[in-house]
This record gives structure tokens, C-alpha cells and sequence, in this order.
């Protein structure tokens, strides 16, 4: 047609994609799998754990002499094996025919990526009818991490982190996830770190980079128990570590039960984020310690695994839910959660405006209207998700003062007027109630 009457000009606005920052978790490793380092590798049901850690066995034979018989064996990935020729490595073998093959061994690394081992008084010689698969020492506790997550609840997935094998120094363990958060792959909000880092410097001096109020990043990991009264634990204060006690360990995990109980939140009008403290932990077991010491624990916040028995309620809970700065971890959670959204909301707002020619958003009264508007938004929306205590006002600095007052950043585009003042929601940890006896009869 050669004449049109009418043009349709179209313009297209994007909502937000949530974050999901907070649902994401790490389990690391340390030479435990034979994955790429670096490479997380998420898991969404726990017995995917078994592919991770159960290496096929590409060869295996035994050579007998006078002493026993000496081992060779190779693995389908056995090029991947992260340790120098000459190390030693515990290895546990299984699912081999005849079921003499199997066992737990020190082996040594070859040159070319066997591992070698001696028995003393083996009369194996040759190979076996059936190869099965063989385990790297540390598997088991990731197996154990892994069941303990999916022991809370199928909502969400966990990752496996292979950091590597460093020699069994956890000062380079410690460096090398440091280099990953730093150039990560996938961002995460919380790592399960080895019970091996518990109390280590290295690990602290990390720890301590993350505990700005702006910062995202918690380490959950197993700590010991105090020795007596006078403990005073070394992660005092550090609000990106959540510590736990587990005298069970390393049969429980209950670091990792809490921190599926951290993750797993998908807040919504009804689905509100519940108080942390005393959540019910599955497959874990109360702490046996003594009152003295349990006590200890929750002046250190130090978290543990008690019981509902005070309640008339039989299931394991968790005790105190804290971070090591004392504060409840959904308290950092609402916190995180308000920062995430209204910054994505702003510039959802401000990058749709630079592409909507019927309205844009321009540096104006009516710009910093909209802008409070939608800021407002994620604070109404907080109350209703059970993450923000009561109406939170946001405030608006009027656009000629603020230019007046910041004569500069008009040209630069930059407003800094917003703000608001808000309070976490929380729950009861301790309530106190008063009763007076009387023989007096009303």
C-alpha cells in the first residue's frame, strides 16, 4: 500500500526476572571427586551424589609374591586424578567379583595415573571376573552432606564445588575458593565448608571479608565443642559464618540440614519466610553435651541440634538459628532479600524508561515519584512475604531541593534521595512469664 493512514509505533516494557541468589548452595570438595575444579555441578536429588563420587574401575590387577601381592589399578577417569606422582591417597573399592577385591587402601599416584598398592598375605593374582567402582578419601563426607540436605526436602538443589586437592593444606583449600567467589562461575549465597577449615586463620581471614551489612556470601561450617565455660569461639562476631556443633558428626551433619533451611525459602504471600530458630532438623541428632556446655554454645553462638520436648513436640529443632553475630539468619536474610530487590527494581524501572518513548523516565519530580513508588513496592511486598516488621515508609528527597543541595549530580545523572528505615521480622526465643501465688480467694 502506498498510503498509510495509520503507524503503530511499538515499544516493549521487561519485567524483572527474580533473583534467585538465595536459593543457591554449595557443597565443597576438595579432591573428593574426580570433576572439573572450578566447575560446580548441581545435584537435585541425593543419589546423584553416587555418580559423583563412584569412579569406575578401568583395570585392576593383583600380582602375587612371596609377601602378598602387589595392586595396579586404573580408573575410567583416571587422566583426572588430581594428585602428584609419589602422593598417597585412601581409596576404597567396591562392587568388585569375587567380593575379596574389595576394601579400603592406601594407594600410591603413578606417573602415569595408576594407583599402586601392597597387601601383606593376599593370595589374589590376576584380575577380577566383575570391575565395580572405586571411592577418593573425603567421599563419605560428601555423601553424608549431600543425604542430610535432601533430608529436609526436595524443594531445592545443592551444588557440588570441587576445589581440588592442595596437598591437604587448608591455607591453599581456603585460596582456592577464595579465587572461585571472586571470579565465580555460578554465584552462591551459601558454602558448606570442610570440618578441617573449623578454626583455621585462613578460613577466618576470608570469612571476615564478607561481613559488610551490603555483603551476600555465609559459610556454614562444623565447629567443635567447647572444652568448658570459658570458651570463646574464634568466629565471635563474624556475621558471614553460621557455625555448628554436631556430636554426631561425621555420621550427621546438621550445618548442612540448616543451611537447606536457609535456601530453600521461595518467599510469597503464602509462603512467608519463618524465624530460623528451633525449625525442625530431620536426619540429625540432639546434642548430647551437658547444659554447662550447651549454654557455652548459645552464649558463642554456636548453633546445635535440641529437641521440641518442651513443647510436647518430639522432633529434632535447631538451636539458636543464629549467625556468629549473634543476630537470627533470617535477620540477614530479610536484609539481603530488600537489598536484591529494590535494586533490581530501580533499574528495571530506570532501563524500561530509556526505552518507552509513550513514558519515559526522566530526572524529575515525576522520575523520583515513580522511582519511590516502585521502591515502596518491594518493601509492601517484604511485609507481606513476612520479611519486613510493620509499614516502611520510603522517603523522597523533592527533586529541586536535591539539586539544589547536590548542585553536581543533575549533570551526572546520579540521585541519592532515597531511603528507608525498616526492621527485620524475627520470632520468640525466649519468653518470660510471670506467676504470683495466693492464698487469697478472689
Amino acid at each position: 500500500m502506498a498510503y498509510n493512514i495509520v503507524t503503530v509505533n511499538v515499544s516493549q516494557t521487561i519485567g524483572a526476572t527474580p533473583s534467585n541468589l538465595q536459593q543457591m548452595s554449595a557443597i565443597i570438595s576438595t579432591g573428593a571427586t574426580l570433576l572439573d575444579t572450578g566447575t560446580p555441578v548441581l545435584i537435585t536429588q541425593d543419589s546423584e551424589i553416587n555418580d559423583l563420587v563412584q569412579n569406575a574401575i578401568s583395570s585392576l590387577s593383583a600380582e602375587s609374591s612371596s609377601y602378598g601381592a602387589d595392586f595396579t589399578m586404573t580408573l575410567v577417569n583416571g587422566d583426572a586424578i588430581d594428585r602428584q606422582p609419589g602422593s598417597e591417597i585412601d581409596v576404597t573399592i567396591s562392587d568388585c567379583s569375587p567380593a575379596s577385591w574389595n576394601g579400603s587402601f592406601t594407594a600410591t599416584v603413578s606417573l602415569n595415573g595408576e594407583l599402586t598398592w601392597t597387601v601383606s598375605g593376599s593370595d589374589l593374582d590376576g584380575t577380577p571376573t566383575t570391575l565395580g567402582t572405586c571411592t577418593l578419601e573425603g567421599s563419605d563426607d560428601l555423601v553424608t552432606a549431600v543425604n542430610t540436605f535432601f533430608a529436609q526436602g526436595n524443594s531445592v538443589g545443592v551444588y557440588v564445588l570441587e576445589l581440588g586437592y592442595n596437598g591437604d593444606v587448608v591455607e591453599n583449600e581456603v585460596a582456592a575458593l577464595k579465587t572461585y567467589i571472586e571470579e565465580p562461575v555460578k554465584q552462591f549465597y551459601a558454602y558448606y565448608v570442610p570440618f578441617t577449615w573449623d578454626n583455621d586463620p585462613s578460613f577466618i581471614t576470608l570469612a571476615k571479608l564478607y561481613t559488610s551489612n551490603e555483603s551476600k556470601q555465609y559459610f556454614f561450617v562444623l565447629t567443635g565443642a567447647p572444652p568448658d565455660t570459658n570458651y570463646v569461639s574464634p568466629y565471635a562476631g563474624i556475621k558471614s559464618v553460621v557455625a555448628f556443633n554436631d556430636d554426631t558428626y561425621p555420621t550427621t551433619n546438621a550445618a548442612v540440614a540448616a543451611m537447606w533451611n536457609l535456601v530453600s525459602a521461595s518467599p510469597s504471600e503464602i509462603n512467608k519466610v519463618p524465624p530460623m530458630a528451633f525449625r525442625y532438623l530431620l536426619a540429625v541428632n540432639a546434642n548430647a553435651a551437658k547444659s554447662s556446655i550447651l549454654a557455652t554454645m548459645k552464649d558463642q553462638n554456636i548453633n546445635y541440634v535440641g529437641t521440641g520436648a518442651e513443647g510436647g513436640i518430639s522432633n529434632t529443632i535447631l538451636v539458636l538459628g543464629v549467625t556468629c553475630d549473634g543476630n537470627d539468619m533470617s535477620y540477614w536474610y530479610s536484609v539481603d532479600w530488600v537489598q536484591i530487590n529494590v535494586d533490581m527494581r530501580l533499574a528495571n524501572l530506570v532501563i524500561n524508561g530509556s526505552n518507552n518513548p509513550i513514558n519515559p523516565l526522566y530526572y524529575n519530580q515525576d522520575g523520583i515519584d515513580r522511582l519511590q513508588i516502585a521502591a515502596q513496592g518491594v518493601f509492601n511486598t517484604g511485609v507481606s512475604y513476612g520479611l519486613v516488621n510493620g509499614a516502611t515508609p520510603v522517603n523522597a528527597i523533592p527533586f529541586k531541593k536535591y539539586d539544589k543541595d547536590n548542585p553536581g549530580d543533575y549533570g551526572e545523572g546520579r540521585y541519592a534521595g532515597l531511603s528507608a528505615t525498616y526492621t527485620p521480622m524475627r520470632g520468640f526465643v525466649a519468653i518470660t512469664f510471670n506467676i504470683n501465688v495466693t492464698m487469697q480467694l478472689s
